[in-house]
């Protein structure tokens, strides 16, 4: 009997082979299947005024690496054409100009700490400071519903500057101009 091979292992390469898994660590997937309905992006809403939920944030490192994209999740509610559709903002921890206006939508006040600093967001975001994207908040924005105004911007291609479509060929993306306090 091969040093390397055992019993056990040997026993294991068997329900491996049963289960029809491939040996060198590489496990197969069921087809995944969705219908044109479910892949297809949804609408981009136009310019104007949106009641948003705010369901959480979705924090990763910026592409330099040097702050952080907080990436509040929202959606537009009760409106008959946009209902549920989500609306993107990055949210930049160097923004700081953006936190007020940003709690103060969802009316909840950015407050001073001992030290005169202001703490955001209303809450906590808790996680390992080199892994936001482990981060999870637990505060009083959650659930929070306020009021956002919207533009619309044509799709820039990144190199030339040219108007071009995104990868769901929409020309125009919607933007979040500005956060209406309550």
């Amino acid at each position: 009997m091969n040093p390397k091979l055992n019993k056990f292992s040997l026993i294991r390469r068997a329900n491996l082979s049963k289960h029809k898994l491939k040996l060198k660590g590489q496990i197969t997937m069921p087809q995944l299947k969705a219908s044109a309905e479910e892949v297809k992006a949804p609408p981009v809403p136009t310019a104007g005024i949106y009641t948003v939920r705010f369901k959480g944030f979705k924090p990763d490192f910026s592409k330099k690496k040097d702050s952080v994209n907080l990436n509040p999740q929202l959606e537009i509610v009760n409106h008959p054409e946009f209902n549920n559709v989500p609306l993107f903002d990055s949210l930049n921890t160097k923004a700081k100009f953006n936190w007020e206006p940003f709690a103060a939508c969802f009316g909840c006040p950015v407050v001073k700490d001992a030290d005169g600093n202001f703490d955001f967001p209303p809450g906590r975001l808790d996680g390992p400071d080199n892994n936001p994207k482990a981060w999870t908040y637990t505060g009083p924005l959650l659930g929070q519903e306020g009021q956002v105004e919207v533009s619309n911007e044509p799709v820039l291609d990144k190199d030339t500057g040219l108007a071009t479509t995104d990868k769901y060929g929409r020309s125009f993306i919607a933007r979040i101009k500005r956060y209406l306090p309550r």
